[in-house]
């Protein structure tokens, strides 16, 4: 087994930046992430944006694998379910219709919703 190594102050200063994306065409400015999940293999990452955009990346390759507009809906949280290709995510737009909504990034469509409390 892998002995670990102590966090530190001198570890953590030890880290830099590896990538660092450049804004994408159709993203509108002042956007911000509003949420990060890593699948539990690792290997991969999605992302949320305020303006509606999910992006799933491969974190073996530092690149972005598929990105998805969700801007009818908007997206505000967005986690992993057990397979690596479908998240679930809370809608943030004024639609408000407190849904959870499960969908494949392989298909690029809505498996299932959820649908939430108003209270």
């Amino acid at each position: 087994m892998v002995e670990g190594v102590e966090l530190s102050d001198a570890v953590l200063r030890s880290y830099s930046v590896a990538r660092n994306f450049a804004p994408q065409e159709d993203e509108e400015p002042n956007v911000q992430i509003t949420s990060l999940d890593f699948h539990r293999n690792g290997e991969r990452c999605v992302t949320s944006r305020s303006d509606g955009v999910m992006s799933m990346i491969n974190c073996l390759s530092g690149t972005v694998a598929k990105t998805i507009l969700t801007k009818r809906y908007g997206v505000d949280i967005v986690r992993f379910t057990h397979h690596p290709d479908c998240v679930i995510f809370s809608s943030a737009n004024s639609a408000n219709d407190h849904r959870i909504r499960y969908h494949s990034f392989f298909d690029n469509k809505f498996l299932r919703y959820y649908t939430g409390h108003t209270d």
